[in-house]
């Protein structure tokens, strides 16, 4: 991504200023600024030096890079006002030795002798239990939610390699959440606000018996690479207290069991193989992490003014993130379009690849029924009027928008389908809960061919019946419900006119209006979706067939279903359909 000029504005003190943002595109000059000193000392064409305060000028714009004081933050955009900024270097690419760590490093943390990683529990589970850790083997080794990055403390150059006994701490990347010793010992993922660097600080020690106590100095620079992927075996410390990163011994029934987690605590001890081996995760493995993370905090926050506003109604005032969500939104469905079918066949496969990936991590970190929660949350209002009179007039008029976006954005169902279909062991991983939540879109918007698809999709595998999800979609789809039979049939129709015919001749003192009451003591409950209703009106005597059947001559039509005939059912005017 590129610093750049965007052509839009949002200062509201001044209106010369334009936006400064992110882009991939690297086309025009919207993305080049050029360097300026900003001290006297330097002049133009010398070198820039660590530490000089700098001057950065569009070159499409011709306007300053400018902190300004927004609403309530900081906000930075392109301005005639000068902001002095400073060169502060975190890393040196041409010193990085390959195969090594450094600060900032995306990694997993794998226990040495078992197929075991350091992880939290997924998903689907609470939000108090996803703070906990422990080591965990088999697939979760290629999920997001065992990625970690590293952040290296007290140094300058963030970037450089990292040596036995330096502090860091260990954020958790889809949860954003720091590795921290609580006040009982125990091993927690602490929220970056209570995250204090005394409970989150750690070590990397080489060995538990030679421990270097000394004070080391500070080098400016890369440093010298110690600690290698995949080679070097690591021992984790706590720096305040001393204690030991290691597992939770489990009792023999357990372990006949096979049980596949053990849970990660602090010892004074520990056992002798609590060396770890590190991992480092791919470039867009960890992109698919981060972007799972700020999803998750973005849909979490909208579920939870929804949830608000349904409980408290529109007399209480939410802040709705209704234009996040829509952008966000827009750069997801962008993140997992397919490739374009005109690139060259192996960069296709590699794209195919990568966004089978991006898939696979979000399934995993149970996005898909994050989505089905906002859609049902938006669901329990039955239009955009609806919304608006609840929420405003800005979230009524995204109602409709964010909900196609919604479906739109992994399909929800083409993503799923492309897993099942592509991954069948993702098979083994599909519960009753998930197959619920997917008939209930049949529930709310009637046959639809790719909830069909899906459906099918787990049914069979490689030509083989998959009887557990078969009995499962039995079980669920159709007690009940004509879901699967219904498409456009419309309702039986019965037509009554009154038996009584008036002759008037001219002076007759004949009532010229008659009137009739009907009682109505029994209504079938519809299974279309059309709703039963009652219309009342008039129809001609010539070309109007009001009585069901087959045969010719004789007509399906109620009144006010053709040209002959118009009638009122107390909500709409029905004429000429």
């Amino acid at each position: 991504m590129y610093l750049c000029c965007l052509s839009t504005s949002r200062s509201s003190t001044d209106k010369l200023a334009f936006d400064v943002g992110l882009q991939e595109d690297t086309t025009g000059e919207a993305c080049w600024w050029t360097i300026h000193p900003a001290s006297k000392q330097r002049s133009e064409g010398e070198k820039v030096r660590v530490g000089d305060d700098l001057i950065l000028v569009s070159i499409s714009s011709e306007r300053y890079l400018h902190l300004s004081y927004g609403c309530s933050s900081l906000q930075v955009d392109a301005a005639f006002q000068q902001t002095l900024w400073s060169v502060a270097p975190i890393c040196s690419g041409s010193e990085v030795a390959q195969g090594y760590l450094k600060g900032g490093d995306v990694l997993r943390l794998l226990h040495g002798h078992m197929d075991e990683c350091l992880t939290v529990p997924s998903g689907e589970h609470g939000e108090e239990q996803r703070r906990t850790v422990h080591y965990e083997g088999g697939a979760v080794s290629i999920h997001a939610r065992s990625l970690w990055r590293l952040e290296t403390l007290r140094v300058a150059w963030s970037g450089s390699h990292i040596r036995w006994g330096q502090p860091f701490r260990l954020r958790h990347v889809t949860t954003g959440k720091y590795l921290s010793l609580s006040d009982e010992k125990g091993l927690l993922l602490m929220c970056k606000e209570k995250a204090d660097v005394k409970s989150t600080a750690f070590c990397f020690r080489l060995s538990k018996e030679k421990l270097d106590t000394g004070i080391r100095k500070e080098v400016d620079g890369m440093g010298s690479p110690e600690v290698k992927y995949g080679d070097s075996v690591c021992f984790i410390q706590h720096l305040d207290t001393g204690l030991w990163l290691t597992y939770q011994s489990i009792d023999a029934k357990s372990a006949r069991m096979g049980t596949a987690q053990r849970k990660a605590i602090m010892h004074h001890e520990g056992h002798m193989d609590d060396g770890l081996t590190l991992s480092r995760s791919q470039h867009e493995e960890s992109r698919t992490a981060r972007v799972i993370r700020s999803t998750v905090f973005l849909f979490n926050r909208f579920i939870g003014g929804l949830d608000t506003l349904n409980k408290k109604g529109k007399s209480t005032a939410v802040d709705l993130p209704i234009e996040s969500v829509i952008l966000s939104l827009r750069d997801l469905i962008g993140y997992f379009q397919p490739p374009d079918e005109h690139l060259e066949h192996e960069e296709k496969q590699n794209r195919l690849r990568a966004l089978k990936n991006r898939q696979n991590l979000f399934q995993e970190e149970g996005m898909i029924n994050l989505v089905l929660e906002c859609i049902d949350h938006l669901n329990v209002y039955s239009s955009a009027a609806h919304f608006t009179d609840v929420a405003g007039k800005e979230a009524g008029e995204s109602w409709r928008a964010i909900l196609n976006s919604l479906y739109e954005l992994l399909g929800i169902l083409e993503v799923l389908h492309c897993v099942l279909v592509e991954s069948p062991e993702a098979l083994n991983i599909i519960k009753e809960g998930h197959i619920k939540s997917i008939i209930s879109l049949l529930d709310k918007h009637g046959r639809n061919h790719k909830v069909l698809d899906v459906l099918c999709s787990l049914c069979v595998c490689h030509g083989v019946a998959v009887r557990s999800n078969q009995h499962l979609i039995c079980d669920n789809l159709l007690p009940g419900r004509d879901l699967l039979l219904q498409t456009r049939l419309i309702n039986h129709v019965s037509s009554m006119r009154p038996n009584i015919f008036l002759g008037i001749s001219d002076g007759a003192a004949q009532y010229k209006k008659w009137y009739y009451e009907l009682i109505v003591d029994h209504v079938d409950p519809f299974v279309t979706t059309e709703a039963t209703h009652l219309r009342v009106g008039w129809a001609s005597t010539d070309g109007y067939s009001p009585c069901p059947g087959g045969g010719e001559g004789w007509g399906g039509n109620g009144v006010g279903d053709d040209l002959y005939s118009y009638g009122f059912d107390g909500l709409h005017l029905w004429s000429g359909m």
